[in-house]
């Protein structure tokens, strides 16, 4: 019987490419200790399989580190070219199997011999002292030839078909039919519209106002543009009165203090200015009203010439004489 070695789990991938003649291999260095290690007439069978489905049989003669030495192209297989990274496993293969076999040109004596015996029990004959053969050793040494062994073993099912080929078994597809596909869809909230199944390419896009909408302000289900925001707003102005008011120094050159709604002062004369809105009245029909430092109780505030453009301010002395004044407030208020 041939010496053939065999470990739980070794595996690993090809440290760097092989082509068909390549008589050694290297495995990666931290798994190279889960391979036998060979001597005398000792062997196992590694098998090279790559994502494409390639596969190939070797038998491994010997090992020093992570270096393989190999015989190619083994139990039925043909050598081929592999690349890094490949997988590289120590497997239970039908040729492993058979040598396991006992030679029958060496047994045949032994066999008659213990088969001439009554007692079972001789078949312990030239085995180290206090060693029996176990009922289920017998069974695999009495087997006609592998196939019978490998019904002994319980492997009846082993070969070396490729994962690709290799079948789902009653139970895993049982277990893969209980897992329903959940439907799933992309649904759209307010102010969006499109989605549906993910069965196919699915566009969301966005419901947004028309400027009658962002001007009635009415509906809750769309969505506002900046410039539907500022037509929105502008809209809402028009339904205000409009207001504008300056506080100006009306001395020397007039000098706008502060203002909202006017641009501009136009310097008429002493104690006399034209104050220009930076956006035309709807109309001249609009109140005016006004403050100013009144030193001596005997100065007056006068309005005229009011256009949509700009209104008129006068400030006399005793009614009569006009004069500068550094602190003047005027509000105008108007309808739409």
């Amino acid at each position: 019987m041939t010496d053939v070695l065999f470990a739980n789990n070794a595996a690993s991938t090809l440290a760097a490419g092989i082509d068909a003649a390549q008589l050694t291999i290297s495995v990666q260095a931290g798994d190279a200790g889960e391979f036998p290690q060979p001597s005398g007439n000792q062997w196992f069978h590694v098998t090279v399989e790559d994502g494409s489905g390639n596969i190939e049989t070797m038998k491994c003669t010997d090992r020093t580190t992570n270096v393989l030495t190999i015989v190619r192209g083994q139990d039925g297989t043909t050598a081929k070219a592999f690349t890094a990274g490949a997988v590289v496993e120590a497997r239970l293969t039908k040729g492993a199997l058979e040598d396991m076999q006992p030679n029958t040109a060496n047994v045949t004596e032994a066999g008659a011999l213990m088969d001439s015996e009554v007692d079972a029990n001789l078949k312990t004959l030239s085995l180290p002292a206090n060693t029996t053969i176990t009922p289920a050793g017998a069974a695999l040494i009495d087997d006609a030839d592998a196939a019978a062994q490998k019904a002994t073993l319980g492997l009846n099912n082993v070969d070396n078909t490729t994962d690709a080929n290799k079948p789902v078994s009653s139970a895993q597809q049982a277990a893969l039919d209980l897992k329903a596909i959940v439907a799933r869809a992309v649904n759209t909230g307010v102010g969006l519209q499109g989605g549906g199944d993910l069965s196919a390419d699915r566009t969301i896009s966005a419901v947004l106002a028309s400027q009658a909408e962002a001007e009635a302000g009415v509906l809750d289900n769309v969505l506002m543009t900046p410039l539907r925001v500022a037509q929105a707003i502008a809209a809402l102005q028009n339904t205000y009165p409009r207001m504008a008011w300056i506080s100006f120094n009306g001395t020397g050159t007039p000098a706008i203090i502060a203002s909202e709604g006017f641009t501009s002062i136009t310097d008429i004369g002493t104690g006399r200015w034209d104050l220009n809105f930076s956006t035309a009245m709807p109309n001249a029909n609009y109140a005016v009203a006004g403050l100013f430092d009144n030193n001596s109780n005997t100065q007056n505030m006068y309005f005229s010439n009011k256009t949509v453009n700009s209104v008129r301010a006068e400030i006399t002395q005793s009614g009569a004489s006009y004069v500068d004044i550094s602190n003047v407030t005027i509000i105008v208020m108007g309808a739409n």
